[in-house]
Formats: C-alpha cells, structure tokens, sequence
C-alpha cells in the first residue's frame, strides 16, 4: 500500500463522518438520537542493531500491521466506545470504515504498530530495532462538522463478525440497516515519531592529486572498529494535529514536535586522564562494531572494499547490500546558527602513518559536518519525521580522518543525501578534515 507523494511524509488520512438515529424522525425524515461516524482511511505509507536491508525506490514505504482505529464519545474521551482493527495491507485509498449507533463523538484515535500520541517519556533506544515497514504511527482528531449526508449499516460486514462481509463497520445493530443516519464529517492525519537514517558506501579515497599526480596515502594502516551517533535527542515529542494543510483534498500534515533532552555521545566513555578513549559525553547508544572475519578483516586501506560490506547469501557469488541504519528524533525547525542534527562519525581503533615524523596515532575519526540535497545545491537544516535520509556513497580522504572525536579542529565531510516517505531522500554529506 502506498500513500500519497503529495502529503510529502507517511501517514493515513481519514475523512470520518457521523449521524444522529432513533425510532423517533425529524421532519425530514431523518432519525434523531444516537449516530455513526464513517472513516475513510489512506494507508499509512513511510516507508536496527547489525547492518541492516537498505529501503528501496524514490516513493513512499509502506507500513505493514493492524491499523487500530478508535471511537470515543464526547462523555469520555479516556475510554473508547468502539474500536476497529484491520490490517493495514487490506485497505485501499477508498476504504471506509463505519462506526454506528454513536450518541455524540468526540474523539477518533487511528494508530498502527502500538503508535501513541505522545514519545516524551520513549527512550531512543528501544526504537533501533524496528525496521521501516514496522515502525509506529498515530493520529487523532477531536474536529467533527455536521453535514448532510446520510448512510445505513451492513450488518454482515460488523468488524466483529466470525464470517461473511468486509469486516469494516462496527457497532451496528440487527435492525439498524433500516435506519438513516446523518453524518459528521471531520478528518485525521497520521504522523511518524521518527526520521530514518541510512548510511552506505563508505570507501577510503586514493590520492592521485597529491604530490604530482602520485597515488600517495598518509596511512601505512588504518583499522575501521565501528560508526556511531552523536549530537541526539533522546526522548520525543508529543503529535500536533493539523499543522499544515496539503493537497486539493484538505488534508492537513501533521507532525510530532521536535526531540527533547539533546545529549553528547562518543564511542567509549573516557573514564581516566590516561584512557585511550578520548571521546567526551556518554557512551553511544546508536552505534554498529565492526567485526568481519574475512581475509581483509578491519584494514580501511583494502582497495575496493565498502563499508558496511555486503552480506553473503547462498550462493558464494551472491552477495546482499547492507546498510547502517538509525531511527532518530527528529529537529525540525531549527535556526541557522544551530546545530541540531545528529552527527554520524566513523571510530578507527589503531593506525601507523607512512611518515614516521609525522605520527598519526589511534583513535581516528571520521564525522559529517553537513548534509545536503542529492544535487548538493541545498543544505539539509533539519530531518523531518517519517523521512528516511539515504547517503549511499561517502569517500574519505586521508584529511577526512582526524585524531579529534569532537571535531574541533574543524576537519569535517559534507555528504549528499537522498531523501526516500517513509518519504525517501536522498542526500550528500560534509566530513570533517
């Protein structure tokens, strides 16, 4: 299932409508008394602790599971009345849903893979083992308008039903499919907590332009042992209903707030003066060791080998591309002096410089300082929930590789990214040097 490229980030929309019924009609004919709200449902389209499988195309990625949706009456808006559950590979762009016999509606909740309205208190962490098609999403509305149209139930499509109809409706009566019902119309967008990034094709650079046109390295060797994460927000926002509206439907985009409690993260904690770690902040939470085992091993020096190599699969000429890939809180909207994005760095455990007069001692770091559109033609000041941000090529240089984890000397690699809704996006990237 795929939702609309329009609404430029994965969500469902829901168009739900509502009536009043009884026994006892107005004057044009209608029953008064209790309703029904109908829900029309776009599926979710948004589309991590070893390499993982890269997502794919340049449209949306689709979210697999059950899409729970949830009717409260306006008496209570802390206990559901209703509920419907349907896999959300079942829905297409016109489905509707159906809740009958509602006195007053006052809210519809709509989430997918246990997504809640609220990640404030949802530790980072315990979101890197769901891969795209798995991730949570919500949505909710308390905005209901009265219109004219009217509709009556299918009893044998009750989403309760052991057998028999299309299991969209709920809450209707043996009966009620003699009645009319009036019905409000109110709409819903769902929202992803997180942005989604991926990272491949990490090469070490020959260096034909240095000394004459000599393929000259500064490393005699140079051993990769992991990436990592820094610069993160650890907890999340609370979703924001109808932020902007999109589309010729009336949809609005809306969004979770931005991550809170932005925390410093290195390889390895530096717990005494002479520790060899000299990264500052806490030990990473996001972060893949490398161990391979082949005959290249960790050497960052072997010729044609990328990082993270593929993965073999049966056949011993088969090989499976694999990337590193992180779940992250997402800064949106931030000014442009700050610095807000989270920062991926590569750690080196041991190197030898070619020139003994000019050492080159472990640990080394390599850190993108910038992101940019897959033309490089604009700076990415911000990653946006349910986006996944794609670098597929990074070519260091020996200037990219630095001995300071902060990155204070200023070195750094700016990349290209290419952004895939979750949406995809493709980018480019700055690395330190």
């Amino acid at each position: 299932m795929k939702i609309s490229k329009s609404l430029f980030l994965a969500f469902a929309g829901l168009g739900l409508f509502a009536c009043s019924n009884e026994d006892v009609t107005t004057e044009n004919g209608i029953p008064s008394g209790k309703g029904a709200v109908t829900v029309q449902l776009i599926n979710p389209g948004v589309s991590t602790r070893t390499v993982q499988d890269p997502t794919t195309g340049d449209n949306t990625v689709s979210i697999t599971g059950d899409i729970t949706v949830s009717l409260y009456e306006k008496t209570n808006l802390t206990a559901a009345s209703q509920v419907i559950r349907i896999p959300a590979a079942s829905l297409e762009t016109t489905t509707v849903l159906k809740f009958w016999n509602v006195t007053e509606p006052g809210k519809i909740t709509v989430s997918i893979n246990n997504g809640q309205s609220s990640y404030e208190s949802v530790e980072l962490s315990s979101l890197q083992d769901i891969l795209p098609a798995n991730i949570p999403a919500y949505g909710e509305t308390t905005k209901f308008i009265l219109t004219d149209e009217t509709g009556s139930p299918i009893i044998a499509n009750d989403n309760d039903a052991e057998s028999g109809g299309n299991k969209q409706e709920q809450g209707a009566n043996e009966g009620d499919q003699n009645k009319v019902y009036q019905l409000y119309n109110a709409k819903v967008t769902m929202a992803i907590p997180v942005a989604r990034l991926e990272v491949s094709g990490i090469t070490h650079k020959s260096h034909p332009q240095q000394e004459g046109g000599k393929d000259v390295c500064e490393y005699k060797t140079l051993t990769i042992k992991g990436v990592y994460m820094d610069n993160l927000y650890t907890k999340g926002g609370a979703y924001q209903e109808n932020k902007t509206q999109v589309g010729e439907d009336g949809f609005y985009m809306s969004v979770f707030a931005n991550g809170t409690e932005l925390a410093d993260y290195c390889w390895k904690k530096k717990v005494a003066d002479d520790d060899l770690y000299l990264g500052t902040g806490e030990d990473a939470i996001l972060k893949d060791e490398i161990t391979t085992g082949d005959a290249v091993g960790e050497n960052f020096l072997a010729s044609g080998v990328v990082w993270p190599k593929p993965v073999l699969e049966g056949d011993p000429e088969t090989s499976k591309a694999k990337v590193f890939a992180y779940n992250v809180y997402p800064a949106s909207n931030v000014a442009e002096d700050d610095n807000n994005l989270p920062k991926f760095k590569i750690y080196f455990d041991s190197s030898e410089s070619q020139d003994e007069t000019k050492p080159l001692p472990a640990p080394r770091y390599a850190m993108i300082t910038k992101y940019w559109n897959s033309d490089h033609t604009a700076e990415i000041k911000a990653f946006e929930p349910g986006k996944i941000y794609r670098i597929t090529s990074a070519e260091l240089k020996d200037g990219n590789i630095i001995g300071d984890e902060g990155g204070n000397t200023l070195y750094g690699v700016e990349v290209t990214v290419k952004e895939a809704v979750w949406t995809p996006v493709n980018i480019t990237a700055d690395w330190a040097e």
